[in-house]
C-alpha cells in the first residue's frame, strides 16, 4: 500500500504484472482447508510422500522379481555357497573318551554280573510331566532323528546308557542309568536346515556305540585291567593295540591305538558334519529367501532381510560348535566322586572317579556301601576302579587329545599366543575367503563369541588354581598362576568385543542405516506439514519471477519426499555391493601389505626374517605381530562398513542438492550408527572388563579358600597326634 501510494503503481512498483497474479492464486489455493482440517498444501505433500514411496516399493518389487527368477531368490542374487559361512568342525575328543568308558561300563558290568543282568543298551528316556509318564526307547541304527526329537517335545536329545526292568520304578522309563548320560544339545530347532547339523551328530553317536572296535576295546581293557581271574580271550580290533595283546601277555591299549581311533573317529565325524553344511550350502534355504511378509512391508523394509545373514550364520555356528556332551557318568563313578568330596578337600581333577584319597591309601568299602543305587558294593568298587583306570588314561591330553598348534623350540612366548589366538578364535578372521562379507563376518563373530566364552572359563580355573596355591602357602606359584589366568581373561574379554562388533553390529549396517532413513524422511513430511502456511505466505512475495526464490524452496522440497525412498533404496543397493567389493580386494591386498610393512606372513604366523628364531625378543615381536595385524584387519573391515553403508544417507542426501539445496531438520544430525558403534564398544569394553576382572577375583578367591581349607585340614592332621 504504502509503495502503490509513493509511486502511483498499484500493487507497487515491484509487482510482476505477470507472475503477480499466479502467485496470489497459489497463495490462496495452498491455504485452502479441506477436508479433516488439512489445507491443499498438506494434501499436497501427503500425496508426494504417498507417490514417492509407491515409486519406490514397485521398485523393490520389480528388484527382487527379477531376484526371484535365479535360483538364490535373494536380494543380494547370490548363490547359498556365498551367502553360508562354513565354521570350524570342532574336535571331538571328550566325546570319544566318553565311549571309552562306556564301552568298558557295559563289558564290565556283563562279566561281573553275568545272566544276573540285562545287557546295557542306550535309551531315549523321556522324563514324565504333568500330562504323560516317562517313557523309553531302544536307540537303534535305525532309529530317526526327527522322530527322537519329537519324543523330546524339539528339545535336548538326552541318550542314557543302562538296563531296561520293570523293577526299577523310581528311575524315568524304567532305566538304571549304568553307564551314564550324554546330551545332544538343540539350540537353534527352528532354523530350516541347521537340523541336519543335529542329525549329523545323532547318527553319530550311534555310530560311536555300535563301533566294533570300541566295542573290543572295552571287554579287553575290562579283562586285563580288573577281571584277568575270569574265564576270557582277546579279540584284536581292527585298529593296532599298540601293546602286546595274546592269552600269554595282554597289557593296556599303548598310545598309538588312542592316537588311531582319535583320528579315525574324528575324520568320520567330519565328514558327516562337512556333509549336512555342504548339504546347506549347496541347496536353496527358506531362511535365506526372499519371503511374501517382508515384500509387504514394501520399500520401508528393505534392510530386515539383510539381518538374516546373521540370524542363520550364527545359528549355524551355535550348532557346529555345541557338539554332544556327557552330562552324567557312570553311577559308580558319580557315586565315589561325590562321596570323596565329603573325603577330601584337594584332588586331581583325573583322579576324582578314583576310590582313592589324596595320600594314595584306598578308601575302605564301608564308605560305599550305600547310596547311589549300588547292588553289591564289593563288585560295584571293582567296576568303579577299573572305570577310573580307563577315565585316567582317556583324560590324558597327551595321549587321547588332538595335537596343538604346532611348538616351536625355544619360544616360549610365541608359543603361548598360538595357543591362545587357537582357543580364542582371533586368528580365524582369514577364514572363509568367496563369503558375501556380511556372511564372513556372522560366521566369524559368532565364532570369536563362543571360542572367547570358553576361554573365560579358562582363565577362571587358571586364577583359581592360583588361589588355591596362593592359600595352601604357595605365595609366589599361585600368584604366578593368578597373572596367567588375567593374561587370559585379558584377551578372552577383548574378542568378546571384537566377537560383538562382528556378529551384532557390522551385519545389521544395512538394517541400522536404512532404518534411520526411513525415519529421516518420515521427518521431512511432518516438517513439511508444518511448514506449508509458511511456503504460502511466501508467494506474496513480490521480487523474483516464477513462484519466487522463497516459495521455490517448498517445491524441492516436495521433489525430495517424492524422490528420497528411490533414492534411499539404491544407497542400500550400491552400499550392500561397495562393501562386498571392497572386502574382496583387502583380502587380496593385505597380506601383501603385511608382508612389504613388516615381513611378517600371516597365512603361516611365521616372520619372513633373515634373524634367528630361537632370539626371544624376537618371539615376542613376532606373535605380537600376528595379534595387532588380525586387529588391524578387523578395525579395517569395520571402517569400510562405516563408510559404505554411509552411502544409505550420504547418496538420497547429496544427489537432490544438485538442484537446489534445501536444507531440512535431519541435515545437521549426526550419524547415529556410528555413535552406536562408539559407545556399544566402549560399553561392552567396560562391561566385559568388570566380567573379566570380577570372574578373576571370583577364582582366586573360591581357590584360595579352597587352599586354606586345605592347609588347615593338613595342620589339624598334624596336631591330632599318633593313633589320630
Amino acid at each position: 500500500m504504502a509503495e502503490t501510494a509513493q509511486t502511483g503503481i498499484p500493487f507497487g512498483k515491484r509487482f510482476p504484472s505477470v507472475y503477480g497474479p499466479f502467485r496470489l492464486v497459489l497463495a490462496i489455493l495452498l491455504l485452502l482447508p479441506l477436508a479433516y482440517g488439512y489445507n491443499t498444501g498438506q494434501y499436497m505433500t501427503l500425496y508426494m510422500a504417498k507417490w514417492g514411496s509407491s515409486f519406490a516399493t514397485n521398485a523393490w518389487l520389480s528388484y527382487n522379481e527379477v531376484m526371484s527368477t535365479t535360483s538364490s531368490n535373494n536380494p543380494l542374487g547370490l548363490s547359498p555357497q556365498e551367502i553360508i559361512g562354513n565354521p570350524n568342525i570342532q574336535p571331538v575328543d571328550s566325546l570319544i573318551n566318553f565311549f571309552y568308558v562306556v564301552h568298558t561300563c557295559k563289558a564290565a558290568y556283563k562279566i561281573a554280573y553275568g545272566g544276573l543282568k540285562t545287557d546295557i543298551q542306550p535309551y531315549f528316556v523321556v522324563r514324565a510331566n504333568g500330562a504323560t509318564a516317562s517313557s523309553s526307547t531302544l536307540m537303534t541304527a535305525s532309529s530317526a532323528f526327527p522322530t527322537t526329537m519329537g519324543l523330546f517335545g524339539q528339545s535336548d536329545i538326552v541318550v542314557t546308557f543302562g538296563e531296561k526292568n520293570s523293577k526299577y520304578k523310581n528311575y524315568d522309563g524304567n532305566v538304571k542309568p549304568y553307564c551314564g548320560k550324554l546330551t545332544i544339545p538343540i539350540n537353534s530347532k527352528d532354523v530350516t536346515s541347521v537340523k541336519d547339523i543335529y542329525d549329523a551328530y545323532f547318527h553319530y553317536i550311534v555310530t560311536l556305540w555300535q563301533n566294533n572296535d570300541l566295542k573290543l576295546y572295552g571287554q579287553n581293557m575290562a579283562y586285563i585291567l580288573r577281571f584277568a581271574d575270569k574265564p576270557h580271550s582277546f579279540t584284536s580290533p581292527t585298529v593296532g593295540w599298540g601293546a602286546p595283546l595274546s592269552a600269554t601277555q595282554a597289557d593296556p591299549a599303548g598310545i598309538d591305538f588312542y592316537r588311531d581311533m582319535r583320528v579315525n573317529l574324528q575324520s568320520v565325524f567330519n565328514a558327516s558334519i562337512d556333509a549336512a553344511i555342504t548339504a546347506m550350502r549347496s541347496s536353496n534355504i527358506p531362511d535365506l529367501q526372499m519371503t511374501t511378509a517382508v515384500l509387504d512391508l514394501g520399500w520401508g523394509g528393505a534392510g530386515i532381510w539383510y539381518t538374516r545373514l546373521a540370524d542363520f550364520n550364527g545359528a549355524m555356528v551355535d550348532a557346529v560348535f555345541m557338539i554332544p556332551i556327557p552330562t552324567d557318568y557312570p553311577m559308580v563313578m558319580e557315586h565315589v566322586s561325590k562321596l570323596k568330596k565329603t573325603l577330601e578337600t584337594d584332588s586331581n581333577p583325573k583322579l576324582r572317579f578314583s576310590p582313592t584319597t589324596v595320600s594314595g591309601d584306598n578308601v575302605t568299602l564301608d564308605k560305599f556301601s550305600s547310596g547311589s543305587g549300588l547292588d553289591d558294593p564289593s563288585v560295584d568298587m571293582e567296576i568303579a576302579s577299573l572305570l577310573s583306570k580307563v577315565y585316567e588314561t582317556a583324560a590324558d591330553d597327551s595321549i587321547t587329545a588332538r595335537p596343538k598348534p604346532s611348538v616351536v623350540a625355544n619360544d616360549p612366548v610365541r608359543n603361548m599366543f598360538m595357543f591362545i589366538f587357537s582357543e580364542s578364535g582371533l586368528m580365524d578372521v582369514r577364514g572363509n575367503d568367496g563369503v558375501n562379507p556380511l556372511a564372513k563376518l556372522s560366521t566369524l563373530g559368532k565364532t570369536i563369541i563362543n571360542k572367547t566364552i570358553a576361554s573365560l572359563g579358562i582363565g577362571t580355573l587358571v586364577s583359581g588354581f592360583g588361589g588355591m596355591l596362593s592359600g595352601a602357602g604357595a605365595d609366589e606359584l599361585g600368584a604366578a598362576f593368578q597373572d596367567g589366568g588375567g593374561v587370559l581373561l585379558s584377551f578372552a574379554t577383548m574378542g568378546l568385543i571384537i566377537g560383538f562388533i562382528l556378529y551384532y553390529l557390522i551385519p545389521f549396517f544395512p538394517f541400522i542405516y536404512f532404518f534411520f532413513a526411513v525415519g529421516r524422511w518420515v521427518k521431512s513430511i511432518f516438517e513439511a506439514m508444518v511448514a506449508v502456511p509458511l511456503w504460502a505466505l511466501a508467494h506474496l512475495r513480490l521480487d523474483g519471477e516464477g513462484v519466487g526464490n522463497a516459495a521455490s524452496k517448498g517445491y524441492f522440497l516436495l521433489l525430495e519426499i517424492m524422490l528420497r525412498p528411490i533414492f534411499t533404496l539404491f544407497g542400500l543397493l550400491a552400499s550392500v555391493g561397495i562393501f562386498g567389493a571392497l572386502v574382496i580386494v583387502l583380502d587380496t591386498v593385505f597380506d601383501l601389505v603385511v608382508w612389504n610393512v613388516a615381513g611378517f606372513d600371516m597365512t603361516t604366523l611365521s616372520s619372513t626374517s633373515t634373524n634367528p628364531a630361537g632370539d626371544f625378543l624376537e618371539s615376542f615381536r613376532d606373535s605380537i605381530d600376528a595379534f595387532f595385524y588380525t586387529i588391524i584387519y578387523t578395525i579395517i573391515l569395520y571402517m569400510m562398513a562405516m563408510a559404505s553403508f554411509k552411502l544409505i544417507d550420504l547418496i538420497p542426501n547429496k544427489l537432490l542438492r544438485f538442484l537446489q539445496p534445501v536444507p531440512t531438520f535431519h541435515d545437521d544430525a549426526g550419524d547415529p550408527a556410528e555413535n552406536l558403534v562408539r559407545n556399544t564398544a566402549y560399553a561392552g569394553h567396560t562391561v566385559t572388563s568388570q566380567i573379566g576382572s570380577g570372574l578373576g577375583e571370583f577364582g582366586k578367591g573360591v581357590g584360595g579358600t579352597i587352599g586354606a581349607m586345605g592347609k588347615n585340614a593338613g595342620m589339624a592332621d598334624k596336631m591330632g597326634g599318633p593313633g589320630n
